[in-house]
């Protein structure tokens, strides 16, 4: 699988709080891309793929932003601007949660409402657990699927998954560096159509190599990544290994015609 193209604006966004500094309150906006992929198969007419939906609704609900992002999709089908929600699978690539009141940053709570609002609105999802995210793994329902170091067949098309990221492995979703390396490179080895992670290669100044060097080691990769914001979400790591970063953002995938 390969992505053709991103389109550089929004097509859609979705209206939400965000925690900002000194615990104060902000209203954003997520933004909804539209991309071209090479790859995807025959069943599918679109592939949602998103991350780091730390934020909450701007409402007295105060529901989690994932729940209102896919209620907001589901419009978008019933509107004619996406397929068929039959026709549309999802990956969720980590971090989910936001603190109720979006009074603050960070935190971790109970994502499995956010897992079921996209299994009971599309074909299938599937992806990895952020270290933010908890889940209540008998509520979640079976078109849903978590993987950590776990390969999983959707529609004929292969999606591996490792969830968290670097840290002490006493902490939740949490994994040694060489234990994480070890996982992505073995993953590569399958060569999976789609490699979805938390944690993707570092680009900031004086980055950390460890997730990169892992995935240079793998061949003809598409990666899908979130847990830092990069300006511009498609990385060509290589000749042959891309990666998207979904940090705050939607991209849905259609085919190339």
């Amino acid at each position: 699988m390969r992505v053709l193209h991103i389109d550089d604006q929004p097509f859609w966004t979705v209206p939400y709080l965000n925690a900002g500094r000194n615990g104060k309150v902000q209203k954003t906006f997520l933004p909804v891309y539209r991309g071209v992929v090479e790859g995807l198969p025959q069943a599918l007419a679109a592939l949602i793929i998103t991350s780091d939906l730390q934020g909450r609704e701007d409402a007295p609900e105060d529901r989690l932003l994932g729940i209102l992002l896919a209620e907001h999709l589901d419009d978008l089908v019933e509107k004619g601007d996406l397929p068929p929600a039959d026709k549309i699978g999802a990956i969720l690539a980590g971090d989910l949660y936001g603190v109720p009141g979006s009074t603050k940053r960070g935190g971790g709570g109970d994502v499995t409402e956010v897992w079921r609002a996209f299994a009971q609105r599309f074909r299938w999802v599937t992806g990895v657990l952020g270290n933010h995210d908890h889940i209540t793994l008998e509520e979640m329902p079976d078109q849903a699927t978590i993987l950590d170091s776990d390969l999983l067949e959707c529609d004929e098309m292969k999606i591996a998954g490792l969830s968290g990221i670097i840290g002490d492995p006493k902490r939740p979703n949490r994994k040694s560096a060489e234990d994480f390396s070890d996982s992505v490179e073995l993953l590569a080895a399958e060569n999976p159509d789609i490699l979805v992670l938390h944690q993707g290669p570092d680009q900031r100044p004086n980055p950390d190599p460890t997730v990169g060097n892992a995935l240079r080691k793998g061949r003809d990769l598409f990666v899908v990544c979130g847990h830092a914001p990069w300006k511009d979400p498609l990385l060509e790591l290589s000749e042959d290994i891309q990666v998207l970063n979904v940090d705050a953002r939607v991209v849905v995938l259609f085919p190339q015609k």
